[in-house]
C-alpha cells in the first residue's frame, strides 16, 4: 500500500498534534484546571497551536479541543473481594518518585592528571612564621678590595705622664721638609727608588716616607709604578709607603717622585 505526499503530511500533523495535547494534559494536571486548545490547519496537513480562533488566516482551518479535566479525590477503600483468577500482564505503570538517596559507593580509580592549569593569581601574603633555628656558618668571602683611607679622627684626652725612660737612640725625622716641591730639581735614580737620607730635609724630587696621599694628576709616573697598594682611592690619590718606624737612628727613608722611569 503507498501513501500520497498529503496524507503522510496529515498524518505528521495529527501526530504532532497528540504530543502537543499530551504537554498540554500535563500542564492542566498539575494545576487542576480545565481549557481549550485553538489551532489553524492547512490543506496540506500542517497544524499550529494558536491563542484563540481568531487568529487562523483565510486559507487555515480553526480547529479545537478541550483537555481533561482535573482528577478527583481518592475515594475510600472498598473491602477486598474474592480473589479472582490471575488475569493478563498489564502494562507497566508509571515510574515512581525518585526513592531516598542511597548510601555512599567506593571511590572510584584515580583519573588521569589533566593538563596543568593557567597560573593563577598571586594570593596575599601570608602571616610571618616563627624564627627558624640559627643555620650553620657559610664560609668566609674573599677579602674585598682596601678601602678609602677615613679622615683622621679627633683627639683622645691627654693621658698622665709617663716614667721617664733613658735616651735612646734617634730614629728617623718624620717631620722633615718635603723636597717635593723643589725648582728644578731632579733626584738621581729610578722613579719610586727609596733611600736613606741624614739631613733634615727631603732632597728636591723626593717625599719622606711618611704614608702621605699625594694627588695621581701631579704624580702619574710614581702612581703608574706604586698604584694603590699603600692607599689611596685609586682615582684622585695614592699613598706612600710609611716607613717612619724602620729608618735608623739619625735618617729618613726618602722616595723619588722624578728621575728615571725603570724599565722592567
Amino acid at each position: 500500500m503507498y501513501l500520497s505526499k498529503k496524507t503522510m503530511m496529515i498524518m505528521a500533523g495529527i501526530l504532532i498534534l497528540l504530543l502537543s495535547g499530551a504537554s498540554v494534559y500535563a500542564a492542566a494536571a498539575a494545576s487542576k484546571t480545565t481549557s481549550t486548545i485553538y489551532a489553524c490547519a492547512k490543506n496540506d496537513g500542517q497544524i499550529r497551536i494558536v491563542a484563540k480562533a481568531a487568529s487562523c488566516k483565510k486559507t487555515e482551518k480553526a480547529i479545537s479541543w478541550n483537555v481533561v479535566g482535573p482528577k478527583g479525590d481518592k475515594g475510600d477503600r472498598g473491602a477486598p473481594g474474592p480473589q479472582g483468577p490471575q488475569g493478563a500482564k498489564g502494562d507497566a505503570g508509571p515510574t515512581g518518585a525518585i526513592g531516598p538517596q542511597g548510601a555512599k559507593g567506593d571511590a572510584g580509580p584515580i583519573g588521569a592528571i589533566g593538563p596543568q592549569g593557567a597560573k593563577g593569581d598571586a594570593g596575599p601574603t601570608g602571616a610571618i612564621g616563627p624564627q627558624g633555628a640559627k643555620g650553620d656558618a657559610g664560609p668566609t668571602g674573599a677579602t674585598g678590595p682596601q678601602g678609602v683611607k677615613g679622615d683622621t679622627g679627633p683627639a683622645g684626652p691627654q693621658g698622665p705622664p709617663g716614667t721617664a725612660g733613658s735616651a735612646g737612640p734617634k730614629f728617623g725625622d718624620p717631620n722633615i721638609a718635603d723636597g717635593s716641591a723643589g725648582e728644578g730639581g731632579s733626584a738621581a735614580g729610578y722613579i719610586g727608588e727609596v733611600w736613606l737620607f741624614a739631613g733634615n730635609f727631603a732632597p728636591a724630587g723626593t717625599h719622606v716616607c711618611d704614608g702621605a696621599l699625594l694627588s695621581i694628576a701631579q704624580n702619574t709616573p710614581l702612581f703608574s709604578i706604586l698604584g694603590t697598594q699603600y692607599g689611596g682611592d685609586g682615582k684622585t690619590t695614592f699613598a706612600l709607603p710609611d716607613l717612619q718606624d724602620y729608618a735608623p737612628a739619625g735618617v729618613s727613608y726618602v722616595i723619588n717622585l722624578t728621575g728615571i722611569f725603570p724599565p722592567r
